[in-house]
């Protein structure tokens, strides 16, 4: 069974149609316009954040609608029928972020909006049961979340009950603290069967229903803490000082036996995966023993896998010139193996499992493919293809990102990934900086709709992952982003010099662009380094530390404040594009969604007078219906017409001089 793009067409017929007609362009012909190659680029995916059923005979998924929404779907992959499960609220605000499967008759759906509150807005978020056929729906729990912090994690799931269907349970949320109810997904009926308590921020089940592990935060203190198999006592686990950011423990699952917990802490300054069996004593006498580390990288995150509707952490991933995984169960490890000789070249990821575990949904992507949703049957061995994520690209060429480093100004080697369109290779090209964004972040090497935008332009494209990026251990984080901002401004013009160094690069024609810190470090960027750079585009960025700082509320919110922004001149008023915007001497585009809760509006805002008072060619492209990310498919097809036809008008080669008659 193949099922392509083509006979999801008739969806359709439900409302779902494409927003953009892409036309007969294609990308094999010479340089795309922008606003053509904005089309190919910022349309949304065919369908995702697919889900598989228990049963394996029919999956859940996301797409957009015609008004640019998204709604839910359900493809039943022995049939080839599709229907509408849910839709958006536009009206409310509210879009579908998502579904899982809690039973075969039963899924739950996510929501998400930004409500307004004095001036600000503040996430929003609902769970709403369904039946497969979007019958019996019900909004779930929502009568005792309370408060502000209620309405932020109404969607929250901390157990599925696989041995009883039709209950899960929630976190119940109240005074800025958190408990749990078991909810009835049919009924809409919960229990309560932890009490909020104001210092408590989560928990965790052991997967079977036992509410094992919480973490209580205050001013002075943040603790995990345990409950031991039959007990009711909370018991220490863990403790550390709130701004100890060097504390690298956290807790990801619970292992084989209800008494063996999978914690990630610090060995050697890196992430690292421990196993902690849950016995009765002091935190440092309880047995731990080392599962995996990497000698390089920190680790990234668990790799899990369902075994009879029950989720089992049975792996690793970390990252050095690309993700990589470490398996721990030799059956998981073989069954990816044998999906890999069916797709090579492609990094593979299982999404979720059948409850017999025959079947398994996999999704594989690669640097030059946006990938495709399949499904694996492990009796027969065989991998069937339900969707691609991009049809419209698939017979279109990429172009290959290259993990390459560079030697810094202390010969330390910096990571980076270089993107260069087949085209244009052995010329010397216009080139794009492209710092990630995130106060934890960092690149990876795969499928990135923004460089392939950029590269199909004709620009060389290079992601520099500068000391203060996450996944390098302690040491390269250093002091972070902010209180860093020198040494990982730095460690990106490094990364210009490279690629000139290589021959790859015209000097004269650069830009540098971000994107939510990104931003930041693009503009400064332009203000320590003015004359290397031709333009400048800053997306929801940045622009001011102070004002950052004093967005930060809570109850850790001061001592977070000194550790990431601190008091000093060097953060404050030197590490501050608005306070040194009139250092900055080229043009700035500015891009920023009114309802971002990320980033505020504010620094675009304050960051465009500052520019315009200082005499900086700038331009503020606003979007007010938009957040952070950019969610929209419209907005997101205009800021790539936009950007592209900035950057373009800013790279084009001088023109010279004319020659004086002697």
């Amino acid at each position: 069974m193949q099922i392509r793009f083509s006979s999801l067409l008739d969806l359709a017929l439900l409302g779902a149609a494409i927003v953009v007609s892409l036309g007969a362009t294609s990308l094999a012909s010479a340089q795309l316009d922008p606003d053509t190659a904005a089309a190919h680029f910022g349309q949304k995916p065919s369908v995702w954040g697919m889900a598989l059923s228990p049963d394996g005979q029919r999956v859940s998924f996301l797409r957009q609608h015609k008004d640019d929404f998204p709604i839910a779907m359900v493809f039943d992959l022995r049939t080839g029928k599709p229907n509408l499960l849910l839709a958006s609220d536009p009206k409310k605000k509210m879009d579908l972020k998502g579904c899982l499967w809690a039973s075969d008759r039963r899924l739950l759906c996510r929501y998400y909006g930004l409500v307004p509150r004095q001036g600000e807005f503040y996430s929003s978020t609902r769970l709403v049961a369904v039946d497969p056929d979007g019958a019996n729906i019900e909004v779930l729990a929502q009568r005792q979340q309370k408060g502000e912090w209620g309405a932020s994690n109404q969607a929250d799931v901390i157990d599925l009950l696989p041995d009883q269907e039709d209950y899960i349970l929630m976190p119940e949320m109240k005074d800025y603290g958190q408990g749990v109810s078991r909810v009835d997904i049919v009924k809409n009926k919960l229990k309560t069967i932890i009490k909020p308590r104001r210092t408590v921020w989560g928990y965790w089940s052991d997967g079977r229903g036992n509410v094992r592990i919480r973490r209580d935060r205050d001013r002075t203190k943040d603790e995990y803490q345990v409950r031991l198999a039959g007990e009711t006592r909370w018991r220490l686990l863990h403790t550390s000082r709130p701004e100890d950011l060097d504390d690298l423990y956290d807790v990801w699952g619970f292992g084989e036996s209800p008494n063996q917990l999978l914690v990630r802490d610090g060995l050697d300054g890196r992430v690292a995966l421990f196993r902690e069996f849950l016995d009765e004593g002091k935190p440092e006498d309880r047995k731990r023993e080392l599962i995996y580390a990497h000698p390089e990288v920190d680790l990234l995150g668990p790799i899990v896998t369902q075994s009879g509707g029950y989720d089992r952490i049975v792996g690793v991933s970390y990252v050095t010139d690309r993700i990589h995984t470490h398996y721990f169960d030799p059956e998981v490890k073989d069954r990816v193996d044998r999906i890999q000789e069916q797709l090579p070249g492609m990094e593979i990821r299982v999404l979720g499992s059948s409850r017999d575990g025959r079947y398994h949904l996999i999704q594989a992507s690669s640097d030059i493919e946006s990938g495709a949703f399949h499904r694996f049957d492990d009796e027969t061995g065989t991998l069937d293809m339900i969707v691609e994520s991009h049809p419209w690209l698939a017979d279109e060429p990429m172009s290959p990102m290259r993990f390459v480093k560079y030697p810094s100004d202390d010969g330390v080697k910096i990571p980076g990934y270089l993107t260069q369109h087949p085209s244009h290779r052995g010329k010397r090209s216009p080139a794009v900086i492209l710092p990630h964004g995130g106060r934890v972040a960092r690149d990876t090497w795969g499928y990135n709709w923004l460089v392939q935008f950029f590269a199909s332009q004709g620009y060389v494209v290079l992601q520099p992952q500068y000391r203060g990026s996450f996944g390098y251990g302690l040491a390269w984080r250093g002091e972070g982003v902010f209180k860093g901002w020198r040494r990982a401004i730095t460690d990106i013009d490094h990364g210009l010099d490279y690629l000139i160094e290589q021959g790859i690069v015209d000097a004269d024609r650069v830009c540098t662009i971000g994107w939510g810190f990104g931003g930041y470090a693009a503009l400064m960027s332009a203000v320590e380094l003015p004359e290397r750079y031709r333009c400048v585009v800053s997306i929801a960025g940045v622009t001011d530390p102070a004002t950052l700082s004093r967005d930060y509320t809570g109850p850790q919110a001061h001592r977070f404040k000194n550790v990431f922004f601190g008091r000093s001149k060097e953060v404050i008023q030197l590490g501050s594009p608005k306070k040194r915007a009139q250092e900055i001497r080229v043009p700035v585009l500015l891009a920023h969604g009114e309802r971002d809760v990320n980033v505020p509006f504010e620094h675009s805002e304050i960051m465009h007078k500052a520019l315009r008072k200082a005499d900086v060619p700038v331009e503020f492209v606003v979007y007010e219906d938009d957040d952070h990310h950019m969610h929209k498919q419209r907005n997101q097809i205009d800021l790539f017409q936009r950007v592209g036809a900035f950057v373009e008008k800013h790279t084009q080669p001088r023109k010279e001089a004319p020659a004086v008659e002697q």
